[in-house]
């Protein structure tokens, strides 16, 4: 189990800063003992917490291309990345770890986001982009990772768990009674019947999708 956290400002104004973003990463610690990392630049902020399972020693992340355009943090496995991973290194594609994370980026920069579909592994992960500013946000196919989403007029929010959009927000979300009351008469398979959450305004990534979402907040959903 690993963790990761982002926010994406749609106006300088909103930037967070380093020091809270790293304060945050401390708050993710449950959800990744081994190690922790952030990115911070413009109007990007990322923070991710890693249980470490492949490539103990050289898979930190975030992880960067080699031309620095792409940055992503992950959280997840793919179960044949080896495979992948040789079929990049037949078309020139060298790498740096001997983690899964880098082969899912160059599997990306490859393919694009249809690269995904060589994949199978269970994940949810960011990747930004710095030439354009727009970030990608994904979820596997059975929803085994969460990845909840929270937009507001000062950017984009995403996140492992709920209560890390409240830290990031620095205040909690209303509750969805709507929902709860759903889920107490229906049970569980209600759900997922319908994209709400049990907080109001916040989101999941759907299950097998691709979310880009542009400098301007623009969402495109694959």
């Amino acid at each position: 189990m690993c963790g990761i956290i982002g926010h994406l400002a749609f106006d300088e104004k909103y930037r967070i800063s380093e020091s809270f973003i790293q304060s945050l990463n401390q708050f993710l610690r449950h959800r990744g003992p081994d190690s922790e990392g952030t990115y911070l630049k413009g109007d990007i902020a990322l923070a991710m917490r890693r249980l470490s399972i492949i490539d103990l020693e050289g898979g930190d992340q975030p992880i960067f291309s080699a031309d620095g355009r792409y940055v992503i943090i992950f959280n997840g496995e793919i179960y044949n990345y080896q495979e992948i991973k040789a079929d990049l290194q037949r078309k020139g594609y060298r790498f740096k770890t001997k983690s899964d994370t880098e082969v899912l980026m160059k599997a990306i920069m490859q393919y694009g986001w249809q690269g995904l579909d060589k994949c199978e592994g269970m994940w949810a992960f960011a990747l930004y982009d710095e030439n354009d500013g727009s970030l990608l946000l994904s979820r596997d196919r059975f929803s085994e990772k969460p990845l909840y989403l929270y937009q507001d007029k000062t950017g984009l929010y995403f996140a492992s768990e709920a209560k890390f959009i409240f830290a990031l927000l620095g205040h909690k979300l209303e509750i969805n009674y709507d929902h709860l009351y759903r889920y107490l008469v229906n049970g569980y398979k209600a759900l997922y019947k319908k994209s709400h959450t049990f907080f109001k305004g916040l989101k999941e990534v759907p299950s097998s999708s691709v979310l880009k979402i542009d400098r301007q907040g623009k969402e495109t959903l694959e």
